[in-house]
């Protein structure tokens, strides 16, 4: 209860003028999705379903870490530097795996919030974007706002919430399913695209799994308006 309230606090840190925001109120799911992903422990269950080879992580994280060393020139490369690039291979695979976890459970805890709230979570989360820095900007704790959206949009398609949309935030929804999908198009780093490969990877699981676990709590926002999805 008291992560839960944590959690419910940082969502309330969002301002007065957002609090006032009966658009934002959706974001709640998400910080409520934090205690439900940590109880069944889903980010752990699906880094577990990704296969390393497949996306190279390997060679991803060896260019990493080959990048944080000098050019020793020809002839130059001795144990010293062989022990170095091993080291700094660690410290990388380390990094990366622990933020494909922070991203799997962001991840989570937006399927739990569509599942939950429906639409209204995904224009809560357009709004958020919209008011805070680039959506194509992300960390190694937040994957990027147009990945999330893209993923968001994914889990809104699988719960058949998309076809009983108005026009007008059917319009919406096209228009951010296009920067979703430019989004995953676009040249970025190797270690960026990896980590997305490998979170995309999971997300049908994720959903399918929060929803499994949520129960009753899934497809209210469906309820209020006597449309449930299938």
């Amino acid at each position: 209860l008291r992560r839960l309230v944590g959690h419910l606090e940082q969502a309330a840190q969002l301002g007065p003028q957002h609090r006032s925001d009966t658009l934002m109120h959706a974001l709640f799911g998400h910080e409520v999705g934090h205690s439900f992903e940590r109880k069944h422990g889903l980010s752990k269950q699906a880094l577990e379903l990704i296969d390393p080879a497949k996306f190279s992580i390997a060679d991803v994280i060896h260019e990493r870490a080959k990048s944080r060393l000098p050019d020793p020139g020809p002839g130059q490369m001795d144990l010293f530097y062989y022990a170095l690039l091993d080291q700094l291979k660690a410290e990388e695979q380390t990094q990366f795996l622990e933020a494909l976890q922070h991203w799997l459970k962001e991840i989570a805890c937006d399927a739990f919030g569509t599942a939950t709230y429906g639409p209204a979570y995904f224009f809560a989360f357009v709004r958020f974007i919209q008011l805070h820095g680039s959506p194509s900007d992300w960390s190694p704790k937040y994957p990027a706002g147009l990945f999330r959206l893209g993923a968001i949009i994914r889990f809104l398609d699988k719960s058949g919430y998309t076809a009983h949309l108005p026009p007008k935030a059917e319009q919406e929804l096209v228009y951010w399913r296009e920067r979703a999908d430019a989004h995953r198009q676009a040249d970025v780093t190797p270690y960026q695209k990896t980590l997305e490969q490998c979170a995309l990877e999971t997300t049908e699981w994720l959903y399918d799994k929060v929803v499994s676990l949520a129960g009753a709590f899934a497809y209210n926002a469906g309820k209020f308006q006597e449309e449930v999805p299938p």
